[in-house]
């Protein structure tokens, strides 16, 4: 297997052979394949949560049951200096995954495994399922899709983008009601010169 580096699980000795993409595709999680323990990979090291997350189907929402907009907590000293804006972010997605925050902030897998955990902690996404990216639980956008391509400096030069194009067009709409007032005062200038010369032609 290629790029793939081995774990031993904690439980029964069992050596897995894991690829770079694939950790990222299962949040650095991994199930033994001979005792069948949840091991979580950090670094080099397999090992086992002290409370292993069950792996369940997530049911619907109800029909009726509004997502709650997200708040920051009291707590947020403790949490990744990105998490809001990863809350912003995920708030323009329609599924999430660790990959998709790695590409977008530019940030170690590690990194985003962490910061996806403190998202799903504060109610932002759902668990983990494998090879299944993350149900995001907040409002957010449904139309966009997961596999767009995209960075934080990417959106950032489209938002700086979008409003200088607003602004330009309101400095054109200025422009024009400008010239429109000196094209009535130009007029008006006009005929006052020419009922001048008129006058003076006539002699009277």
């Amino acid at each position: 297997m290629d790029n793939a580096k081995e774990f031993s699980c904690p439980r029964c000795g069992q050596r897995l052979a894991l690829t770079t993409q694939q950790l990222i595709e299962n949040d650095y999680r991994a199930v033994c394949t001979k005792c069948g323990a949840q091991l979580k990979i950090v670094g080099n090291y397999a090992y086992m949560p002290t409370e292993a997350v069950p792996i369940e189907p997530v049911p619907p929402p109800a029909p009726d049951a509004a997502p709650v907009p997200y708040a920051p907590s009291p707590g947020t000293a403790t949490l990744d200096p990105l998490f809001d804006d990863a809350v912003r972010f995920v708030a323009t997605c329609n599924a999430i995954h660790v990959g998709m925050l790695v590409q977008y902030f530019g940030i170690s897998p590690e990194r985003a495994v962490e910061l996806m955990n403190q998202l799903e902690s504060h109610g932002i996404v759902g668990p983990y399922q494998p090879g299944r990216p993350r149900r995001i639980l907040i409002p957010h956008n449904a139309n966009l899709p997961s596999a767009f391509k995209r960075t934080q400096e990417l959106d950032e030069a489209m938002r700086q983008a979008q409003e200088e194009a607003e602004q330009q067009q309101g400095n054109a709409r200025g422009c024009t009601l400008q010239l429109g007032r000196g094209g009535c005062f130009g007029t008006l200038f006009l005929l006052l010169l020419l009922y001048i010369l008129l006058r003076m032609c006539t002699g009277t």
